[in-house]
């Protein structure tokens, strides 16, 4: 999950989006099947796809066998079985808004196979996707595992310096944005609330005005970025020395080390 958030927040990364549902998808799986095996105790066959194969006569074996890939290794149950057994080993339902945004990550990781979306409204509400879906990882791998993730820095970089009319204006949606976009609001609208977990985050940053003496001034321009301007004190207050002090400190360490 740490490698999901960390392609999702490079500067600029053109398939973030599609990317991060692939790996967050892959810390799911292996999260829910490491609490199969808990629940299990560690007993690695209950992963395994079993499978009855044809006798030489052409009938059913009763023996149930080991379905294997390609290489000759264990096929394990896909994501959704797996969420179906946790319930059935604990006796307890998931939370309904918990596997709303699980549902909602598949179904982008399954349509980021086929197609490309470049449209910033689409890239908002799947940053509002990933939030939710960090948020319940970490409420997971506390309640599950008593695993504290406070050490690393779960989140991801805002798209909120984006205006609404940026986001609106001369966009076009293809059918496939469209038909996606109307099933994370199906998602949302129907299992929203659900306890400690959510189907989507939205994260916005809003300017405000500050008569603080050392607040950050910031400019808002018609570009396409966010011009944020520094005051002289402030730089000088974070780099104090000048060109002289600069020289004067390297001729310095350059004789120390001679």
């Amino acid at each position: 999950m740490v490698a999901a958030i960390e392609v999702y927040n490079k500067p600029d990364f053109r398939y973030r989006e599609e990317t991060f549902s692939v790996i967050a998808m892959n810390a799911w799986e292996l999260a829910c099947k490491a609490y199969v095996l808990k629940l299990k105790k560690n007993r690695l066959n209950s992963l395994y796809v079993y499978e009855r194969k044809n006798k030489k006569d052409g009938t059913p074996s009763k023996k149930e066998i080991i379905k294997t890939s390609k290489s000759g290794n264990p096929i394990t149950h896909s994501l959704g079985y797996t969420l179906t057994r946790i319930e059935t080993l604990t006796g307890k339902a998931l939370p309904t808004a918990l596997k709303a945004n699980i549902e909602s990550l598949v179904e982008l990781r399954d349509n980021a196979i086929h197609f490309y979306n470049k449209g910033l409204l689409f890239a908002k509400r799947l940053q509002e996707i990933g939030s939710a879906t960090l948020k319940n990882y970490i409420q997971v791998l506390q309640e599950w595992f008593e695993i504290d993730l406070s050490e690393y820095n779960f989140y991801l970089m805002p798209i909120s310096f984006f205006t609404e009319d940026m986001l609106m204006k001369g966009f076009i949606l293809n059918k496939e944005e469209e038909r996606f976009l109307s099933f994370i609001d199906i998602m949302e609208k129907k299992f929203s609330g659900s306890g400690n977990y959510d189907v989507t985050v939205n994260i916005n940053i809003k300017f405000v005005k500050s008569t603080t003496s050392d607040a950050i001034k910031v400019q808002l321009g018609r570009g396409e970025g966010t011009t944020v301007q520094l005051t002289e004190e402030q730089i000088r207050d974070k780099y104090p020395w000048d060109y002289d002090d600069l020289k004067k400190k390297c001729e310095r360490n350059t004789q120390t080390s001679k």
